[in-house]
């Protein structure tokens, strides 16, 4: 299961630990000018440069805080981190087309230059200089500097300054400060033998409540938009609406004792009029993402076609995207649904025949044409294709900032030989099949160490005690007291306690091993995003999670079991990233017929693996 990179050390003597690279940025009179004080006001309506150099010491007068100064990734020669800056309407403005740069790490482990975005400074120089001018409005104003390697979100930095004003007594002018961080360093080789990121999503609300997107693709693809958070959320409810309805033929939450749809094989009718409506949805929600941010891409994607079908055609083959997050969740983009190819929502739609006979045959999809963008269908506004999802055709991954930089690891999840689970599960006589799911598990586990209990006290004791789970699997109920989502494991029932999320507050860490926690429970509204989020929130900012995987909506028994055991085998025993295992699980379960793979959410990075 060994797999170091091929110029890795293996078999050698480890190498020292690499020194930390540090991360200087301020503001100067122009390209190669010295630093402007921290302490000193830029003037108003007047071009600036903003630079950045990455280093083994700070530079004199940057304005970055102590505590966010290191670069989260291993310099290995060869690699190379793209810097994106992102503007905020009215305050400090960017030049379009010289917003971009690109740091190249050389053979003696220096970042250097190559690729600057002022056009004034050559390559091969330390420190990278953006032409920027500061409003005519005197204030303080912001940008943003994102740092990415691999297209993988890194750092967010932001930074404020006073423009034509002194600073509040006490405060500098100027800082810089990180506000998304992945967990501690990443190995630039770990990226590059993944699938590079398709596209990088940065996702936060805005001062003025606006939900803003902040995107970074290949060839420098980069955009930024604002939405009215209302407008997004009305997407969202459609959404999960029209999950619900697939699942049990209704918009509204699940209530006790309502049947679930694919607890059986459906007749290809109903599969394809599940697959249509969700394709309206998710078109509907990928119009109201992509039509502002089109916009903003005006003037960087080439042709005169319509922008918005630019931007799909670039997204057509498979890829891995990630949605980063540095705030809240309750704004979490059901990407899943998520649905791109030409639709003409409000005539008859067809399904692609070629997809459906794949589904008939139960072919292995990942596979087919159609789910790697190659449909003979794509372009018919008329037919949809089940390719024409995020969640059958990407790997997607919705990874949260931490609080703190330097802890614990992102890539990979890190076992001496095999990993180590616990098991949270349910004594609940309803989930028949239970017992036997456990038994395929630990089957799939061969060789693992685990933990499987159904005592509450037992659990609690384990979370806040045992340090080294690789992987955590809740597979249980889940409760609604006063607003407050509960686990019910064990028997549950009247006056059994739960496991809440101020459980795992304060007393449960895993900043050593950083494990996935899945958390798959069944016939309860309780774990629906609204409601779950927060467990996803304490898990991985207070618990030191790499990840969480929930569900979107109340799932049930036959559709859990299968998901979970698709996703481990695939996960566990296949070496897949996560975002890529989740893909897959959805497809082996759409290849049987059923499309609520698209209803499990992957909060966190698309490449996380698990490796020893």
């Amino acid at each position: 299961r060994c797999r170091m990179p091929p110029d890795s050390s293996c078999g050698r003597a480890p190498a020292a630990p690499p020194q930390d690279q540090l991360v200087s940025t301020g503001f100067s009179d122009g390209p190669g000018a010295p630093p402007i004080s921290p302490a000193a006001p830029l003037a108003a309506d007047r071009d600036h440069s903003y630079w950045i150099e990455i280093g083994r010491t700070a530079v004199p007068d940057s304005i970055d805080r102590p505590e966010f100064r290191a670069l989260p990734l291993r310099t290995s020669p060869g690699a190379r981190v793209t810097v994106a800056l992102f503007s905020f309407a009215g305050e400090i403005v960017l030049t379009e087309g010289r917003d971009t740069g690109e740091f190249l790490v050389d053979d003696s482990g220096r970042l250097v230059v190559s690729r600057s975005p002022d056009p004034r400074m050559p390559p091969g120089v330390p420190r990278m200089f953006f032409p920027v001018r500061t409003p005519s409005a005197p204030g303080v104003h912001r940008l943003r500097c994102n740092l990415y390697c691999e297209q993988t979100l890194l750092q967010s930095r932001l930074v404020t300054v006073a423009v034509g004003v002194p600073p509040e007594p006490g405060e500098p002018a100027a800082q810089s400060t990180v506000d998304f961080t992945v967990t501690s360093t990443l190995d630039p080789r770990e990226l590059a033998q993944l699938r590079p990121l398709t596209l990088s999503v940065f996702v936060n609300t805005n001062p003025d409540g606006t939900q803003g997107f902040r995107y970074l693709g290949a060839d420098d693809l980069k955009g930024e938009v604002s939405v009215d958070p209302a407008a997004v959320q009305n997407a969202l409810e459609l959404a999960r609406r029209a999950l619900r309805t697939v699942a049990w033929n209704s918009p509204d939450e699940w209530k006790e004792g309502t049947p679930f749809v694919y607890t059986r094989r459906q007749p290809p009718e109903r599969l394809e009029q599940d697959l249509i409506r969700l394709a309206r949805t998710g078109f509907r929600l990928w119009s109201e993402m992509s039509t502002e941010l089109t916009r903003a891409l005006s003037g960087r994607l080439g042709g005169e076609e319509n922008l918005a079908d630019q931007l799909s055609v670039r997204m057509r083959p498979h890829g891995s995207v990630e949605f980063a997050s540095k705030a809240s969740l309750r704004l979490a983009v059901p990407t899943g649904v998520l649905y791109d190819f030409p639709l003409l929502g409000q005539v008859d739609l067809t399904v692609c025949r070629d997809a459906m006979a794949a589904i008939g045959r139960g072919a292995d999809l990942a596979a087919e044409p159609c789910f790697d963008g190659r449909c003979r269908s794509y372009g018919d506004e008329t037919v949809v294709c089940p390719g024409g999802f995020w969640g059958f055709r990407h790997a997607v991954g919705l990874p949260q900032s931490v609080e703190a930089p330097g802890e614990g690891s992102l890539l990979p999840i890190s076992c001496e030989e095999r990993p180590e689970f616990l098991v949270a599960a349910s004594d609940d006589t309803l989930f028949a099949s239970l017992p036997d799911h456990l038994t395929r598990l630990a089957t799939s586990w061969d060789g693992s160490h685990s933990a499987t209990e159904r005592d509450f006290r037992r659990v609690i004791e384990l979370l806040r005690q045992r340090h080294d789970p690789h992987v955590v699997y809740f597979f249980c109920h889940g409760i609604l007291a006063d607003g407050v989502p509960g686990l019910l494991v064990g028997p549950g029932g009247a006056g059994y306690p739960a496991i809440t999320p101020d459980a795992l507050n304060t007393r449960v860490s895993w900043a050593r091993t950083r494990p996935l926690v899945f958390i798959n429970g069944c016939h309860t509204a309780a774990l629906e995003p609204r409601y779950a989020l927060n467990f996803v929130d304490v898990l991985i900012r207070n618990a030191r999670a790499s990840g969480v995987i929930g569900t979107e909506i109340t799932v049930f028994e036959s559709l859990a079991t299968a998901f979970a055991e698709a996703f481990f085998r695939r996960f566990i025993d296949g070496d897949e990233p996560v975002g890529e295992a989740v893909r897959g699980a959805r497809l082996e379960l759409l290849a049987r017929g059923n499309p609520l793979g698209l209803a499990y959410v992957p909060y966190v990075a698309p490449g996380l693996t698990l490796v020893p």
